[in-house]
């Protein structure tokens, strides 16, 4: 009897052990949603989640019930960083349900745009925001930006990448028509599903809130490094510090056509550094006046983190170095929304060094 009793309380040891092991296992791997694997995320203003939850969120059920799909909005003053928009997130069982939904909500986009100016872009187009994620944003841009230069073409809507990436999250914005930006949105709904099967997708997926603490440039791996502190506006110098830091944490470009970061071997001889911008220029302004010297793979104004107001510089990245020299030695004066801004070259020397060239704005004493 003994002997069985110690057999009993072994095989029983034993069987604990086994259950606390598994449970350790499973405890890292994240769950597929219920309602699916497959996720898309849409940026709208309050006023207009405000309309999906009224009548105790008839709509949201409507949608939900005409497109097999979940909708789950981010809470209440919870945006999506450096906006004032909220997250929907779009889950379903296939991708083909995720696009019948994109249409319905285009839709009501294009009806709501007319009286929301948050739902325009600064040329009174209606705007269609989505948050994609890192990888995703890469794919949209594709190498030394082919595929989003192609897609603009083929579309005729404007499309615009956000550099800054917050919480493996970043910011697409297509404006236009409703066909052109449809087009955009079978694009992109079918570069965010390629990436389903991803071992971080599910996680991706279930994220309700996008946090701003995630550095919002510069950072292209994100795992090394210390998070930046909000300090303020200290001017370029600042900037340059930071960038300089970067750079020696060794945060490159990614091999598969993502964002780079300004110091990014890849682009040596491409960045340009433009200062003196007006407050209301955004980097999609940037990046259409500059296009008119070759195919443009980034810009970025940089935004002070405790006013939230531009800092008035920016940069923007070419494809090529040809578009760089056209720019330096154009011979018409470089006017931004009717202010003259300062244009130099930002490159990194094989030291990794930080240099600038000389300016070609001719020296003017003030603005016009």
């Amino acid at each position: 009897l003994k002997r069985t009793r110690r057999g009993d309380g072994l095989r029983w040891t034993l069987g604990r052990m086994k259950r606390a092991t598994d449970g350790i296992v499973n405890r890292g791997a994240p769950k597929r949603s219920k309602f699916g694997p497959h996720a898309f995320k849409v940026l709208f203003p309050e006023a207009m989640v405000a309309k999906f939850m009224n009548d105790k969120a008839s709509l949201v059920h409507s949608i939900e019930e005409q497109t097999t799909t979940h909708l789950q909005f981010s809470p209440r003053g919870d945006h999506y960083p450096e906006t004032r928009l909220r997250i929907l997130t779009i889950i379903a069982d296939g991708a083909e349900c995720i696009g019948e939904c994109l249409t319905v909500l285009l839709d009501m986009v294009m009806e709501r745009a007319q009286d929301d100016k948050e739902l325009t872009d600064e040329r009174g187009r209606t705007a269609f925001r989505c948050a994609v994620s890192k990888a995703a944003a890469g794919a949209v841009i594709g190498t030394k930006g082919d595929r989003i230069k192609r897609l603009r073409e083929t579309s005729g809507a404007r499309v615009d990448v956000q550099s800054q990436v917050f919480d493996n999250h970043q910011l697409v914005t297509a404006a236009g028509s409703r066909e052109q930006v449809a087009a955009v949105l079978e694009e992109l709904n079918g570069t965010v599903q390629a990436d389903v099967n991803e071992p971080w997708f599910a996680e991706w997926s279930q994220q309700r809130s996008v946090s701003a603490d995630v550095p919002p440039r510069g950072r292209e791996r994100g795992d090394r490094g210390d998070r930046r502190d909000d300090r303020g506006e200290r001017g370029d110098r600042t900037d340059r510090r930071d960038r300089d830091r970067d750079r020696d944490r060794g945060d490159g470009g990614r091999e598969d056509g993502g964002r780079r970061s300004h110091s990014d071997h890849s682009h040596w001889g491409c960045t340009m550094f433009v200062g003196r911008l007006g407050q209301s220029t955004t980097q999609e302004l940037l990046r259409e006046y500059f296009e008119r010297f070759g195919a443009v793979t980034e810009t970025d104004v940089r935004i002070d983190p405790v006013t939230g107001r531009s800092k008035g510089f920016g940069f923007v990245t070419f494809a090529e170095p040809e578009a760089v020299h056209a720019c330096l030695d154009s011979k018409e004066d470089h006017l931004i929304e009717g202010r003259w801004v300062d244009v130099k070259r930002y490159d990194v020397d094989a030291n990794g060094d930080h240099e600038r060239g000389r300016s070609r704005s001719r020296g003017r004493g003030g603005d016009r």
